[in-house]
């Protein structure tokens, strides 16, 4: 379709009209003549959805148009968000009523300044929005982050849509723009869906680490001789404070712990000079992370409605927690009350844990250092 045949297309919509969905390229450019619709004799229409695909999103003097006859739109989904830096102040003036936006970026080399947009039309509702979804593709570079701007896309989310967004997905590699957003756990109470990948998510932002530091530092660690000693009585365990524990369905998170890299560096070296042991503050390294999992596995049997868990972990989280048998790991979880956490739940976890039967018919831990189980 031609630009002309567009512009016959989008003067002749019925005014009734509800649900467009375009999926056209247009496949003759303007020749230098702008093909201006007159808004002010055209009549509003009743659309309440918009998609709009392809390369169509480019021809803003046929599209703003378009959006200026929509004020009741409540959904508004884009393939190309690219250069179209100006459509949030069209859509928050004209179209007052959105509830659900789904953009990815498009062809860009502009991350910040795209991502300013988007967080610009966050904070263009103030009634909050129910759905965003959000597609930042990996390809591209940053155009220099301002360290300011840690977190920007969340506090631009939760500025005005904290109580109103019920599915949230953000994939690409956004990076410190979304820092923080497992905190839509604790502050969004109607949150249904929440995807998250190609950004991990470090797994302290998931679990309160005070709660298991404050445990850590109550109880004394098991000794490998086997021999018992007194323990002080473990505070009750404090889960993170969640609010959508009744209504969230489906949950898809990537998952890292950055301090692991440097646990599996010396976990490295360990094997190189082939050393025995491990060191104190490996040891206490991993005892903190499989607490961490205990943490997370507990917390989300709070959720009630879960019908859908991805959870998809850094490959070093994999590694730490493995220089520790599965058995040996569950007497620390059972000091932080952390009980019945089964082999087949860690796995419904997507995580791999070996047991001692496991790992003795391989005669070593997976970083090749020998340990006892």
């Amino acid at each position: 379709m031609n630009a002309t045949s567009l512009k016959a297309l989008v003067t002749h919509l019925p005014s009734g009209l509800q649900d467009l969905d375009l999926d056209i390229d247009i496949v003759a450019m303007y020749d230098g003549t702008r093909l201006n619709i007159n808004t002010d004799t055209t009549t509003p229409m009743q659309l309440q959805r918009l998609d709009l695909h392809r390369s169509l999103i480019r021809h803003k003097d046929l599209l703003i148009p378009l959006l200026k006859r929509s004020p009741l739109l409540k959904h508004f989904e884009t393939s190309w968000l690219g250069s179209s830096i100006f459509y949030w102040r069209i859509l928050s003036e004209h179209c007052p009523n959105l509830q659900s936006f789904q953009t990815d970026v498009g062809p860009t080399p502009y991350k910040n300044s795209t991502l300013t947009t988007v967080c610009n039309l966050l904070e263009a509702y103030p009634n909050g929005l129910r759905s965003f979804i959000f597609d930042y593709p990996s390809c591209y570079v940053d155009d220099g982050v301002n360290p300011g701007d840690r977190g920007a896309l969340t506090r631009s989310l939760l500025k005005y849509s904290t109580n109103t967004i019920e599915v949230l997905e953000l994939s690409g590699n956004i990076g410190q723009w979304i820092s923080y957003i497992a905190y839509v756990l604790q502050k969004c109470p109607n949150l249904k869906v929440l995807r998250i990948k190609g950004t991990s998510i470090p797994l302290g932002d998931l679990v309160h680490e005070s709660s298991w530091k404050a445990a850590s530092s109550m109880i004394l660690k098991p000794t490998t001789s086997g021999s018992k000693k007194p323990m002080p009585s473990s505070p009750p365990l404090a889960l993170p404070p969640w609010v959508c524990t009744t209504k969230l369905e489906e949950l898809s998170l990537d998952i890292d712990n950055p301090a692991c890299i440097w646990v599996v560096g010396r976990l490295q070296r360990q094997r190189h000079m082939r050393e025995p042991k491990i060191d104190t503050e490996v040891d206490e390294f991993v005892i903190r992370t499989i607490r961490q999992v205990g943490v997370l596995w507990k917390a989300l049997k709070l959720f009630k409605s879960l019908k859908t868990l991805s959870l998809t972990w850094d490959s070093t989280v994999d590694l730490v927690i493995n220089t520790m048998s599965f058995e040996r790991g569950t007497l620390y979880l059972n000091q932080i009350d952390v009980t019945g956490f089964t082999q087949e739940e860690v796995a419904s976890m997507g995580l791999d844990w070996k047991s001692s039967a496991t790992r003795e018919g391989k005669g070593v831990a997976p970083n090749g250092a020998q340990r006892g189980s």
